[in-house]
């Protein structure tokens, strides 16, 4: 009896360990960064030449760490992978420095923009050529609205592109490849993204 209970108990376990081994990978989503204030846009083609750039406790004061200004975005599943530009989340500006988000354990720094780098606000960054909803977030997100929390007039995945006319606070006013004209979350209530560049559009948009 007790050779027949081992025996089952180690067919089971050899059963459920093919199993595991033959089941698909689960997708786990990366996590979305924390909107910030804008975007700083630094122009590969005229940062080349620099090794580095310094990043500081404080504007100018206690260096912390560098960046490559040539390296991909720490957020490529947001911002993608571009051969002209690198994107960084700006969370605060003083004076000429902003404070930027430069890995994606969300640590920061400040640095000094220069002539091969620009600063937008979301309001105009955002109206990019087109745009996407990230994967795998709360299934409110992906509603349209007739107006800033109004009315639910339809839903949108994040396979289907769009284009942002305005932004409103946390909401954007958008236009959707179906030519619907509707309002939609492009960050969430705790302030990270929502939204991010087209994967096929994402290799030198504007």
């Amino acid at each position: 009896m007790y050779r027949k209970v081992l025996i089952f108990f180690f067919s089971a376990l050899s059963f459920t360990c093919c199993a595991m081994a033959a089941a698909p990978p689960r997708f786990i989503p990366k996590p979305r960064p924390v909107a910030g204030i804008g975007i700083l846009t630094i122009h590969k083609h005229a940062a080349e030449k620099q090794e580095s750039i310094v990043l500081y406790q404080e504007p100018g004061l206690m260096r912390t760490a560098a960046i490559n200004p040539v390296d991909p975005s720490p957020f490529e599943h947001v911002f993608g992978n571009h051969s002209s530009r690198r994107y960084l989340i700006v969370t605060k500006r003083h004076q000429q420095w902003v404070k930027v988000i430069y890995d994606d354990a969300g640590r920061e720094g400040w640095l000094k923009p220069d002539f091969g780098s620009e600063f937008n606000h979301y309001a105009d960054w955002l109206r990019q050529p087109v745009t996407r909803l990230l994967p795998a977030l709360q299934k409110k997100y992906y509603q349209l609205h007739r107006t800033e929390d109004g009315a639910h007039t339809g839903n949108i995945t994040p396979k289907q592109n769009f284009k942002i006319l305005k932004v409103h606070n946390s909401w954007a006013q958008v236009l959707t490849e179906q030519n619907q004209l509707a309002w939609l979350q492009w960050k969430d209530d705790d302030g990270h993204l929502l939204i991010g560049l087209a994967p096929h559009h994402i290799g030198d948009t504007p």
